[in-house]
């Protein structure tokens, strides 16, 4: 509602820019101070959106903000830039909510440039720099009573988090954190509190942070105590995004456990997996696969051609079992096969061996690649390496002195 001529008068006498919008943050109209300011006419905007003024890097911290005012009657001091005939510039305001109040039925914001008074700070101090930094950090930062409730927290909750600062002070951190971390991130606060004061020692701890839609994203977090200091009185948490690291990781954790010719899994992924079904005590076949005449084969073709016949044998094998099953490459010309035994009858070291009696195209080549294959099963007391040992034994119990050859045709 537009204020009636009287009171634009008084409007217009305030020494600071003052505007109203609607629920949806559409202009209704401005006082002189804020025509000046932004150097547009008030004509040529009301009924715009105010939000295409805002940063790009700040439209979700004001988007916040104007769902926050709606439900109370002021809202919280915030610091956004904004575009004006002049450039960008930084303003703090606050709003008053008067949506359904009688004769106003608006939300009244009130603004201050504090563009001149930064410059001046930074030509005096650090401290503008310091706050600068402080919101535009990669990194959270949070003031948290001992209580562990967060007194204060950086605008960089918001990129990170998608979460309004305002709703979040006042707010106990623990609530913030995935409930299966809590344990590990409270013995951290613990640690924390244990330094002597003054040395201010940090703790970190990894805990996966809850976003504003229930997301879980990992996070390291660096704690300081700092409850005797006067001017803090608190813990100073901070925070970084971890996800890419985890992925890393965790892309490196499974090149550890592959192997890099055939990208099967390799013998450390092989005895993971007997560790674990050994502690179920469930029974499962361990098959061991060696091809025969390969070291032949090898010394006809090059090493090159072997390289391709492995890939081969590694495709041949992986297609013959279940998608349950493992199938590794132990080293050199030696496979294993981790699986149930088979329910239709047949045995899987029966079964593997015909699958490899049928002929494959190698390269320019159509070879059958024969192989001996032992099986043991998994039993009580069994170890990692007795049951590998039984496999091995087997399959070359059975080996014989074959080679490989080109098929017929």
């Amino acid at each position: 509602m537009k204020p009636d001529r009287a009171g634009q008068a008084w409007l217009d006498a305030l020494p600071d820019p003052t505007i109203a919008i609607d629920d949806d943050g559409r202009l209704e109209w401005g006082n002189q101070a804020a025509i000046d300011m932004f150097g547009w006419r008030l004509t040529d905007f009301v009924g715009r959106s105010v939000f295409d003024l805002i940063h790009p890097d700040d439209l979700h911290f004001a988007l916040m903000s104007l769902e926050s005012v709606q439900s109370k009657s002021v809202g919280s001091l915030i610091e956004v830039r904004v575009e004006t005939a002049f450039g960008w510039k930084l303003v703090e305001c606050i709003g008053a909510n008067r949506l359904g109040q009688r004769g106003v039925d608006t939300i009244i914001i009130t603004l201050r440039d504090l563009t001149a008074r930064r410059r001046w700070e930074v030509a005096q101090s650090d401290d503008a720099i310091f706050r600068a930094v402080v919101h535009n950090a990669a990194s959270l930062l949070m003031l948290v009573r001992s209580d562990g409730v967060i007194q204060s927290i950086s605008g960089a909750v918001t990129r990170l988090l998608g979460r309004d600062p305002e709703h979040m002070e006042g707010m106990a951190l623990l609530d913030l954190i995935c409930p299966e971390d809590r344990r590990n991130f409270n013995l951290a606060v613990q640690e924390s509190q244990a330094v002597p004061a003054g040395e201010q020692e940090p703790v970190t701890v990894e805990a996966g942070l809850l976003d504003g839609d229930g997301r879980v994203i990992p996070f390291e977090l660096t704690l300081v105590d700092m409850a005797t200091d006067p001017t803090v009185d608190g813990i100073v948490v901070s925070a970084h995004n971890i996800t890419k690291l985890r992925s890393f990781q965790r892309a490196l954790a499974d090149l550890a456990r592959k192997d890099p010719l055939t990208l099967l899994p390799n013998r450390t992924a092989v005895d993971d997996r007997l560790e674990a079904i050994l502690a179920r005590r469930t029974s499962v076949a361990v098959a061991f696969v060696d091809l025969n005449g390969f070291k032949a084969l090898n010394d006809r073709h090059g090493h090159h051609f072997g390289d391709l016949v492995l890939r081969s044998v590694a495709e041949r094998l992986v297609t013959t079992v279940r998608t349950s099953d493992l199938v590794a490459r132990y080293g050199g010309d030696e496979f294993v096969v981790i699986a149930d035994d088979l329910d239709e009858g047949v045995r899987i070291d029966r079964r593997l061996m015909a699958a490899m009696a049928e002929p494959m195209i190698v390269g320019d080549r159509e070879i059958v690649v024969e192989a001996s294959v032992g099986v043991t099963y998994t039993k009580p007391g069994d170890t990692v390496t007795s049951v590998l040992i039984r496999a091995d034994q087997a399959m070359y119990g059975i080996k014989p002195s074959r080679h490989l050859h080109r098929a017929a045709g």
